[in-house]
């Protein structure tokens, strides 16, 4: 077997063995720590009293850190509102909120290691839900949001209610930390593959004559500019309050795609991007296979997120925006490559 083909066998035996890994996640085999709580209770209500009024639960959070925390539950009727607090060790309020059905995600949550508890309440009337907000007092002054003196809901008296409650805590940065570990890896692995397959012959070094070394340094120089001037830009627009919060987010993504669109299209409209053993059809189809996948992951992942705000549910996308740029990238590179090949390429002919 050539060395050519090793390097493809060993890489793409790597491959399948991450993207085993990350199924196995996936599918559950294999569990980033979590604290799950999934209560399933009966709650019964006559002449407006309800049986069981309270019930609270342990937990225990192994470590302090920053916690994501999802909740939700929903009702199969109305009639009944659920009080939910959740009390750290000394007995001290962590968080509180009412809801007939709610669905709600908090990016980061400050957690000691300890027992917390987490007591749900069945509020009946709005004595009960005065009652239940009793010490919650200074989080609503800060939250500004007041006491309403006419309670339009209508509360049930009678009837009985199977409710299933879920609650999620994750460390904030464990999912993030698997996946980017996983992700880095598989994309390593998918470049050497790439570097192998696209090479003309048995050697899989990109080989480029004088020329090319030249124009690639001078293009590596514009790239370089054009990220520090779109930083001292950025810069500007963010110290006049001009920018959008969109725009905060990614600045650093923008700065790193415009500096590698200016130094790849000057490559490739001077014939110094490519390689002399390089198979430039399977390079270009390549990168339009990515850019696709890109902006499909980008645009997905902000539509999902619009829809999530606009249902009232607070979903995090943090990556979205990344695809998005990257996919912009791939597309300005392949008007680039059309330009090259229609404009300059059809003259010199």
């Amino acid at each position: 077997m050539s060395k050519k083909n090793k390097i493809i066998l060993a890489t793409v035996v790597a491959m399948a063995a991450m993207i085993g890994v990350s199924l196995l996640f996936v599918a559950g085999v294999l569990k980033v720590p979590t604290i799950d709580l999934n209560p399933a209770i009966k709650v019964t209500i006559t002449d407006g009293v309800a049986v069981p009024g309270q019930l609270e639960y342990e937990i225990e959070i192994p470590d302090t850190d920053t916690y994501s925390m999802y909740a939700g539950w929903e009702a199969e009727k109305p009639g009944l509102l659920t009080g939910c607090r959740i009390l750290n060790e000394a007995g001290e309020l962590v968080n509180a909120f009412t809801a007939e059905s709610m669905t709600m995600s908090q990016g980061e949550v400050e957690l000691q290691e300890g027992t917390y508890t987490v007591q749900f309440c069945f509020l009946t009337s709005p004595e009960a839900v005065k009652t239940f907000f009793k010490e919650y007092d200074v989080v609503r002054e800060e939250m500004d949001v007041p006491y309403e003196e006419e309670d339009p809901y209508e509360y049930a008296q009678n009837g009985t209610w199977n409710m299933i409650y879920e609650f999620r805590w994750m460390e904030k940065d464990a999912p993030l930390t698997v996946g980017m570990v996983l992700g880095l890896l598989l994309g390593l692995m998918l470049v050497v593959l790439l570097l192998t397959v696209t090479k003309k012959g048995e050697d899989t070094r990109c080989k480029f004559d004088e020329r090319q070394e030249l124009l690639r340094g001078r293009g590596f120089k514009y790239g370089f500019f054009a990220m520090l001037i779109s930083l001292f830009v950025l810069y500007i627009l963010g110290g006049m309050d001009m920018i959008s919060p969109w725009l905060a987010e990614n600045q650093l993504g923008v700065i790193l795609v415009v500096g590698m669109v200016v130094c790849i299209c000057y490559c490739i409209w001077n014939d110094a991007y490519f390689a002399l053993n390089e198979n430039r059809t399977m390079l270009v189809v390549i990168f339009i296979a990515a850019g696709l996948i890109n902006l499909g992951l980008g645009i997905g992942g902000i539509v999902k997120s619009i829809s999530a705000n606009a249902a009232e549910h607070i979903v995090s996308q943090p990556y979205s925006g990344m695809n998005l740029l990257v996919g912009i990238m791939f597309v300005i590179i392949a008007v680039a490559l059309l330009a090259k090949k229609v404009l300059k390429d059809g003259k010199d002919e």
